[in-house]
């Protein structure tokens, strides 16, 4: 039975292997070439994907030294300095309040608050009413910041569960 599927003469044997080594080498090209287009296409998407981080990393450095700067520029401003030295919170809030209502959409201010050391709230502009409340326990940037006498950014899971960004620097007065 198996011989009348299997070729008897010469010429037949010698066009079934040809057949079938043409067969064997067009499945090795196209499977070779699948697998250097799946390759190729990985390698592009992790260059895609790496761009896009780096793009989301630049994003973050960016805040940071904006919401740092914006620390530093407060601090800086003589008056700022004064009343927090009298720690007198409504000129200070007199100061300070109209920038924060003016620039809070605008620069994604959520808050924007004077602390005394180690971490007790002087100042809320965003809860003027609220002060005098020891934020140590969770306000871990602010008490850095008072005990190394040196600025710095953080991102801090929020109470609300959120990431937020936190530009401090030092007030001296």
């Amino acid at each position: 039975m198996f011989k009348r599927l299997l070729p008897q003469t010469v010429k037949a044997r010698l066009l079934g292997l040809v057949g079938v080594s043409f067969c064997l080498l067009i499945s090795t090209i196209v499977i070779s070439t699948a697998i250097e287009r799946s390759s190729r296409f990985f390698q592009a998407e992790e260059l895609r994907l790496k761009a896009k981080y780096y793009g989301v990393q630049r994003g973050f450095e960016d805040e940071a030294h904006m919401a740092t700067s914006l620390a530093l520029v407060v601090a800086s401003m003589p008056d700022v300095q004064k009343a927090f030295g009298f720690r007198n919170r409504q000129q200070l809030s007199d100061i300070t309040m109209p920038f924060f209502k003016n620039e809070k959409d605008r620069l994604a201010l959520a808050q924007f608050q004077f602390h005394t050391s180690p971490a007790t709230s002087f100042l809320r502009l965003h809860k003027p009413k609220k002060f005098d409340d020891d934020l140590s326990s969770f306000r871990h940037t602010v008490v850095e910041v008072n005990s190394k006498k040196k600025g710095c950014f953080r991102y801090r899971k929020g109470r609300c569960r959120f990431w937020n960004q936190r530009g401090c620097t030092c007030l001296y007065g």
